[in-house]
């Protein structure tokens, strides 16, 4: 595919350059402004398979019915952990395959794994402290606190918060496999390190050294309205795009209304529970969608839900961009972003568009398995080691990767992002639906696989 690329405006760049400050409210202008003009796009969006595809209008955002009570997207909840035991993790464990996404990614040399795929290539952990932006920074001399044989094996989740001889908050990192090598698209051995890894696995994904993987958190997003948050949390290993960095998190968060009591409530055998809104989060936003709003689809046949009777999201995992940096052009197809629609998505202060029309690599829910992740506080490390990073400020990639733009590093698009525990969606709130720039967005078709049964499709 001919890659899509914007050259940054001199103004936009003296901006951000001089004022990172106003980041947030010059990527709403632009990228409201950039993603209206879209529509007059011609009708036609560009594919990764170098054909095309009609494009209709954004997504429908009318209000709700006012018969139907209120909009649940504009619902505010009190989020809150669950309380201990609540729901068995075997239950748990059931309930989130019964509404466990489906992955549909531009690319096809990742997916979402495991974090022990972080220190796979052989890092030992290293500490390190912040820069005054309260980034991790790349430490003078890398001194290992725990050795790689041991990272997977040992708990090491009681390491110290602070330096016993200075003071300065801590911070702890592994260097993941490979690194970015340059500007292009394919300027990386990144990818060269994960078929390494991940071995000869064929055409069935499950059989990787590191299978697709989903962490589940689980939290009330209102009790007494009976609300049940499940929150997906991707680990992508590397964000190979128009930035680029190690360790990269993404979401997206299934919001529940629960009918009955008890135990009953929680059980994926039973139509007692109901989806009522998506969360998703795409670089610097998110949006909340409805039910009818987004694609689902149902089990495949052996599903490992069983007999649970599925509902499964299908997420479009972005997607292919460039950006004419002043001192380089930057490409990739590796943002990890999760999409409610495949579309052209505005991007990096609405400087640029995202591709997340392609079908490099189509993941059914039943090929993801899932991994629990409790509130910090009450995990038994010693049990499970290889979530000791929970317990920590932990980041699974280098701190920072050089192979960037100048503009990128100077607002920290090359920075390594914190752990799902320490961001602020862990137990968050829906976001304002209305500033949700995905909703004026040229939107393609999608036909899904003839084995996965559709259950509401607004793709035009």
């Amino acid at each position: 595919m001919k890659p899509r690329t914007t050259a940054v405006p001199g103004a936009v760049a003296q901006a951000l350059a001089l004022a990172p400050a106003l980041s947030l409210s010059l990527s709403l202008s632009l990228s409201l402004s950039l993603s209206l003009s879209l529509s007059g796009c011609g009708g036609c969006a560009a594919r990764s398979d170098g054909g095309t595809a009609d494009s209709g209008a954004g997504a429908d955002s009318a209000p709700a019915d006012a018969d139907a009570g209120p909009d649940p997207r504009t619902l505010d909840g009190t989020p809150e952990p669950l309380d201990p035991g609540e729901i068995p993790a075997i239950t748990l464990t059931a309930l989130g395959a019964k509404f466990e996404p489906c992955h549909v990614h531009t690319g096809v040399d990742s997916w979402a794994v495991d974090v022990a795929y972080a220190w796979a290539g052989g890092s030992d952990l290293y500490a390190t402290t912040y820069d005054t932006g309260g980034d991790p920074i790349e430490p003078p001399v890398r001194t290992p606190v725990v050795t790689n044989a041991a990272l997977s094996t040992t708990d090491w989740s009681a390491l110290p918060a602070t330096d016993p001889s200075t003071g300065e908050a801590l911070a702890y990192f592994v260097d993941g496999p490979g690194d970015n090598l340059g500007p292009g698209a394919d300027e990386m051995d990144w990818n060269l390190e994960w078929e390494m890894l991940q071995g000869a696995f064929g055409a069935d994904p499950t059989a990787a050294a590191f299978p697709p993987t989903h962490y589940l958190h689980a939290y009330w997003y209102d009790r007494g309205a009976q609300l049940l948050a499940l929150q997906y949390w991707f680990y992508y290993p590397y964000n190979k795009f128009v930035n680029n960095h190690e360790g990269d998190w993404e979401h997206v968060s299934v919001v529940l209304g629960l009918a009955g009591s008890g135990a009953a409530r929680f059980d994926a055998a039973t139509a007692n529970q109901t989806p009522l809104v998506y969360h998703f989060s795409f670089h610097s936003s998110d949006g909340s969608y409805l039910p009818d709003e987004v694609v689902r689809v149902g089990d495949r046949t052996g599903s490992a839900c069983g007999a649970c009777d599925g509902d499964h999201l299908v997420v479009f995992s972005g997607g292919h961009a460039c950006i004419d940096f002043p001192d380089g052009s930057y490409c990739g197809d590796y943002s990890g972003a999760s999409y409610p629609l495949p579309g052209v998505f505005p991007v990096e202060f609405g400087i640029t568009q995202e591709d997340a029309t392609g079908l490099g690599r189509l993941l059914h829910a039943d090929q993801f398995r899932i991994v629990l992740l409790d509130e910090p506080g009450r995990i038994d490390y010693a049990a499970n080691p290889t979530l000791s990073w929970l317990a920590l400020p932990f980041f699974a990639g280098q701190p920072r990767v050089a192979a960037n733009s100048a503009l990128v590093m100077a607002t920290g698009g090359d920075v390594v992002p914190t752990h799902p525990a320490r961001k602020s969606d862990w137990l968050g709130a829906l976001p304002d639906p209305i500033v949700d720039v995905t909703r004026f967005a040229p939107i393609v078709s999608f036909t899904p696989p003839l084995d996965w049964p559709v259950i509401s499709n607004p793709t035009p």
